[in-house]
């Protein structure tokens, strides 16, 4: 059903086949959480232009840049941004679209860190995650 939404930047997507699909979800959804999007902007000097392609260029399986500098450039000045405010408790979470790209465990490194636990199924993987979240409800919300 949710295929095609794997990120949280799908939010709106999830949450409007939750309105058409189960109201009462959608009705418990609406009730607790408050969300909005946007486009975020922002300006990179000339001096890290470079490091930005560097830094947060798409690359292919290889580890090869597959993109030019005005591009990465342009999708890093412009970004979605994501709000979403727990009303009950009143705390809220900002998410943009970088972070999917930003610099961190990648290539050789990311499969090795995937294999640290190959042995947990993924209903432990699943346990760790979730012990470390602190709403619970959102994130059986997300991967519904």
């Amino acid at each position: 059903m949710f295929d095609n939404i794997n990120s949280i930047m799908d939010l709106e997507k999830r949450v409007e086949n939750l309105r058409v699909t189960d109201a009462t979800a959608y009705s418990t959804f609406k009730r607790i959480y408050r969300f909005d999007s946007g486009l975020g902007s922002q300006i990179i000097p000339d001096s890290f232009k470079a490091k930005t392609l560097k830094y947060f260029g798409r690359r292919d399986s290889t580890g090869k840049i597959i993109e030019s500098a005005e591009e990465t450039v342009a999708r890093i000045e412009h970004q979605k941004i994501i709000n979403i405010h727990n009303q009950w408790t009143g705390e809220s979470t900002l998410f943009n679209s970088l972070r999917a790209d930003r610099p961190g465990i990648k290539g050789k490194d990311l499969k090795k860190e995937k294999n640290t636990f190959p042995s947990w199924s993924q209903n432990q993987k699943m346990d760790v995650i979730s012990a470390n979240r602190k709403n619970t409800l959102l994130k059986m919300f997300l991967d519904a």
